[in-house]
């Protein structure tokens, strides 16, 4: 279970913590997870929660 869940302004990017590892998953397969400009903004939102969080020591990126 996620420690947090970070809202990322688009249901195509979720974020969580656990452990000290942020994951951050691209959930859009139908367009084999392309980015769009909604999900690039989620993803530059998402480095920098990581970069002042103290409580991430890693960043793992996958696709659903």
């Amino acid at each position: 279970m996620a420690d947090r869940i970070f809202d990322t302004g688009t249901d195509d990017i979720s974020t969580e913590v656990t452990d000290g590892v942020m994951t951050i998953t691209l959930n859009r397969p139908k367009r084999r997870n392309a980015m769009s400009n909604p999900m690039l903004q989620g993803l530059v939102g998402s480095l920098a929660d990581a970069e002042v969080a103290s409580d991430v020591g890693a960043v793992v990126l996958t696709g659903a």
